[in-house]
């Protein structure tokens, strides 16, 4: 398996300090850039040559969470851990919502950390089942359809909704402001997740599970 290219994005330099002083023990990952102010990362994603991005919760005039929905909108295909001090349920799901492949506390040890990245590589997924969730009320989306609600993100949602209106990629992509590429690669990565084979298919499950709501058509 080919080296995997790690960007460090934390307005802390100790916390970025200590994670390339953790992944340079392990030669399968390259920290290939480090930044503290979101606003210049999003200004050079697209020139950059990146598979994980470890990701700050909490930034400086926006939350990390929120910046998932623009970073996904430069390079869809990037996969994001997000680090937290925040055990908080409403975090870790409004985090998957949006895109994320992992959500770790911030004193994760360092062998979960390089074990949560292994998975995420290979697997494309990491949440640790030690994690104290405790209000499960606050992560319950509507009951049909759960599994697949969590799994799509708020973009991917997006898309379905006008795939059902009948848009083509070039359309939507006018609609939402990104490339048709994107669209496609969002297309591409919704029908994985829901096992269909086409747009018609797709939208007729997506109905059938409750991913769309008529008063969004």
């Amino acid at each position: 398996m080919k080296q995997t290219n790690v960007y460090l994005l934390d307005d802390h330099k100790i916390v970025r300090d200590g994670l390339k002083s953790i992944l340079s023990m392990h030669s399968e990952y390259q920290v290939v850039g480090e930044e503290s102010r979101p606003d210049v990362f999003l200004s050079t994603l697209s020139d950059l040559d990146i598979d994980i991005l470890i990701l700050d919760v909490s930034l400086p005039n926006i939350s990390g969470i929120d910046l998932i929905k623009k970073i996904k909108d430069i390079n869809s295909n990037l996969q994001i851990v997000m680090l937290s001090m925040h055990e908080n349920p409403e975090y870790m799901f409004r985090s998957l919502k949006e895109g994320a492949n992992a959500y770790l506390p911030k004193d994760i040890e360092a062998g979960e950390f390089i074990e949560a990245l292994d998975q995420v590589r290979q697997r494309g997924s990491y949440f640790p089942s030690n994690m104290n969730f405790n209000n499960k009320d606050t992560l319950t989306p509507p009951p049909e359809g759960l599994k697949y609600s969590i799994l799509l993100t708020s973009r991917e949602l997006e898309i379905l909704g006008y795939m059902a209106k009948g848009l083509s990629s070039k359309q939507i992509a006018q609609q939402i402001n990104v490339s048709p590429r994107t669209v496609e690669t969002h297309r591409v990565n919704i029908m994985k997740k829901l096992g269909t084979n086409n747009g018609a298919e797709t939208v007729a499950l997506a109905w059938k599970l409750k991913l769309i709501q008529d008063d969004k058509i």
